[in-house]
């Protein structure tokens, strides 16, 4: 990413105006949890309601121990209440308790469910705590982004007050800046301030200490209370105003010509009050405020970044290009319309294209009003097919779901010449977490799920599978296809970023995503068990690229894996592709399955299928283990819906394979060809093929007489004709006989390895094929003529 957020001189002016003095400055929340939102009986284990925040993990409740709501000040000890009530921990008999919790839906990988994740810098968490009686050890500790270490510990220890770090000596007394009293309430603040720096603070009325800039990711507190002597109420810990904030303690405002104080950055709030904003080179603030008239438009080409939300009013206008990127971190919702727009690859009249809104509010119908009502779809998994949505036309009123892909066709009214359309969405910018539900079943065919980019931003295809690693195969799949039934319709991407293309992309390598899914792109995912589950996006996952298609080419400065040697094959049939697979001797693969190295082939998808196995997954995307051997055999598989004659070519490759060669072997008629030297074309019968293809690295020498069998002889009907090809064997003559052992058919003198039976007359029934080769030697097939 482009920005930056602090450096040092500025997080240490800053650490002093925001915790070392009175100064005001913004909080900009994004989340909250507070003791008036429970009712009595809900603060237990498991309960959570705020936002941000992980149910409660509470330990030690017994007859003398545990968790309840109440008020701080019905009993003296300051006031820490939301509509006059607070939570509070209590133990006594030789019991006592510890309340833990973690964070999530911060913006960070990790969130949400119940899993932990971390403040971002900027974020800053904070509590208030009442404690009172000097009797009982008790206090809260500031924990790391898992959980395992302490990074701050704020205790009661008999008439002493300790702040700092527990695990070395700056866990010390600090009476000297607070002196002991039985009504104190303290507000404890963790403030990340970069990825892998913090500070904690500890204020109680006009003072505050802090622990200094120390390493680590701030990830969650735990509050405790020790054994006390009796269930006296000074002898509890209340604590209240659970919150998620981000800081900005500057504003800047826009008034039509210039800004009043200075040019935005992730610490400024920024408003735009007047006129025209445009904003044509990458940009940073907190937030971004439209008001009155005033618009904003965010050029190609250009990422700005909003730390926290965006609020756009009614008679205000926001507008983001083709290109360009709104980039948000805080998971946060926004307020008021925007409109993105997003140009589609250069398509046809009759052609479709996977969409998905980066907006909420854009009706579906609306965005494509050209498009005939019945060409808008939706993937039923249950067959596996695509559905018309039904009663869609210019009164309805279905809007994209979001997180969700549809299958849209190109306007009517588009012309028949590829021609790029420019998208249109309006409505709030989708921001923060997006939960989709996937498609499972028993059967891994019935596992997929058409889900979509939500973010009027670019998306990390790595991030994205990592991120669901626990739910859903390591690749993704695009749609790309022009009016082909019989050809692959989806390219593959894996989380390593390799690629494979199909047929409708004219130049493969020049549409390779590079690890990117394009703003209002639909996609396939699979679900990686039957077990119910929920697909999640978040923020972290945007990507400030401004690619103009939806596949890029390669980012300028990226960083390649440290090895990588490709060959890409492709499968065609009468000069016509149908389908790419891919094999990578890389880094970090192995000779099994690696998640987000190996990626699956879609199975069934086009006429025909060529792929790599490993055990018995079917890859469109092999990852191989490095060192290379000349020594090793990659196994392919092969499917035709139709018998014919096919080729596979090599489209291209790199790393070693610029001078190591490259073999084809067939199985089945004994012959190694280097593919460097041109296409390996043969004929094949209809059906998959799992033994007679081999990738190999050297030319085997042949030591056996060519194959001569029921299997290497293959026989098909080809429009009214029957073709014959036995292989690597001559024939010398083909008789045709009907069940009955009628000859229908006899040619002699062949001396050849193909031919073509023309004018045979016989009705529609099973014939049988007699083949006998120049040696004398016959063979038998039946085919349905």
């Amino acid at each position: 990413m482009k920005h930056n957020y602090f450096n040092c001189c500025k997080t240490a002016t800053m650490l002093f105006a925001v915790f070392l003095s009175s100064q005001a400055f913004a909080q900009v929340p994004t989340s909250h949890d507070e003791a008036s939102n429970y009712a009595e009986g809900e603060f237990t284990y498991g309960a959570g309601k705020g936002m941000g925040f992980v149910p409660w993990q509470l330990q030690g409740a017994s007859d003398t121990s545990g968790f309840s709501l109440g008020s701080s000040t019905a009993v003296n000890m300051g006031d820490v209440n939301t509509d006059g009530q607070a939570f509070y921990l209590y133990g006594y008999n030789d019991e006592g308790v510890k309340a833990a919790r973690y964070f999530r839906g911060t913006g960070s990988v990790s969130d949400p469910g119940d899993s932990r994740s971390f403040l971002l810098p900027g974020q800053v968490f904070s509590i208030k705590i009442a404690i009172a009686n000097r009797n009982g050890y008790k206090g809260i500790n500031i924990t790391s982004d898992d959980g395992s270490d302490r990074l701050a510990t704020f205790a009661v220890d008999g008439n002493t007050y300790r702040f700092g770090d527990p695990d070395d000596d700056s866990f010390t007394g600090v009476n000297d800046a607070f002196s002991f009293d039985t009504e104190s309430v303290f507000i404890v603040e963790a403030y990340q301030l970069t990825d892998n720096t913090c500070e904690i603070t500890l204020t109680r009325g006009d003072v505050s200490i802090s622990t200094g800039i120390k390493a680590g990711q701030i990830g969650g507190f735990s509050l405790y209370t020790g054994s006390t002597t009796s269930d006296d109420p000074l002898n509890r810990l209340y604590f209240n105003n659970l919150k998620i904030e981000r800081r900005c303690p500057d504003f800047t405002t826009w008034n039509g010509a210039t800004w009043d104080n200075g040019t935005p950055d992730i610490t400024k709030q920024a408003y735009v009050t007047a006129g025209t904003l445009t904003v044509d080179e990458d940009m940073e603030m907190c937030t971004l405020f439209v008001s009155g008239t005033a618009q904003v438009i965010v050029e190609s080409g250009v990422n700005l970044t909003v730390a926290n939300q965006v609020n756009v009013a009614s008679t205000a206008a926001m507008s983001v290009a083709n290109n360009a990127n709104l980039m948000q971190i805080d998971n946060v919702q926004n307020t008021g319309n925007i409109t993105v727009f997003r140009n589609s690859s250069a398509l046809k009249r009759l052609d479709y294209t996977l969409w998905s809104s980066p907006v909420t509010g854009q009706n579906l119908f609306g965005f494509s009003p050209q498009t005939l009502p019945n060409r808008f779809y939706t993937y039923n998994p249950v067959s596996n097919m695509y559905s018309p949505i039904p009663d869609l036309g210019p009164t309805s009123e279905m809007l994209f779901t979001k997180g969700h892909g549809y299958m849209i066709r190109m306007p009517n009214n588009h012309p028949d010449t590829p021609t790029v359309w420019q998208g249109k969405f309006t409505g709030i910018p989708n921001s923060g977490t997006v939960s989709v539900p996937l498609n499972t079943s028993n059967d891994p065919a019935n596992r997929y799920t058409l889900v979509g980019n939500p973010y009027p931003a670019s998306l990390s295809i790595a991030r994205f599978i990592n991120r669901n690693a626990n739910i859903i195969t390591g690749q993704v799949w695009f749609w790309r296809k022009t009016n082909n039934p019989a050809s692959s319709s989806y390219c593959t991407v894996t989380a390593s970023g390799d690629y494979v293309g199909n047929p409708d992309l004219q130049n493969n390598e020049s549409y390779d995503p590079n690890g990117i899914i394009r703003t209002g792109q639909g996609f396939f995912v699979q679900a990686s068990s039957a077990s119910p589950s929920t697909l999640i996006f978040n923020n972290s996952l945007r990507e400030a690229d401004n690619s103009n298609k939806f596949f890029r080419t390669a980012m300028d400065g990226e960083v390649m894996q440290p090895e990588i040697n490709r060959y890409w094959l492709n499968v065609t049939k009468d000069g016509e592709f149908f389908g790419q697979m891919l094999v990578n001797y890389r880094t970090g693969a192995t000779m099994g399955i690696d998640y987000g190295i190996d990626g699956e082939a879609m199975d069934g998808d086009g006429a025909l299928g060529l792929y790599s196995t490993a055990g018995d997954s079917k890859l469109a995307i092999q990852g191989r283990s490095l060192p290379f051997v000349m020594e090793d055999i990659v196994p392919l598989g092969f499917r035709a819906n139709e018998a014919g004659t096919v080729s596979i070519v090599l489209d291209r490759f790199d790393g070693l394979f610029n001078e190591q060669d490259i073999y084809i072997k067939d199985n089945l008629l004994g012959i190694t060809h280097n593919i460097k030297n041109g296409p390996y074309e043969f004929t094949t019968e209809a059906g998959t093929f799992t033994n007679r293809f081999e990738v190999v690295y050297a030319e085997t020498l042949s030591t056996t007489n060519p194959v001569f069998n029921a299997n290497s002889v293959i026989v098909y009907k080809q429009g009214s004709s029957i073709a014959i090809n036995s292989g690597n064997v001559n024939m010398a003559a083909v008789t045709v006989y009907d069940m009955r052992g009628r000859v229908l058919y006899q040619q002699e003198g062949i001396n050849s390895t193909e031919t073509a039976i023309t004018g045979l007359q016989a009705q529609q029934q099973v014939l049988i094929v007699q083949v006998t080769t120049t040696e004398g030697n016959k063979v038998s097939k039946k085919i349905a003529y």
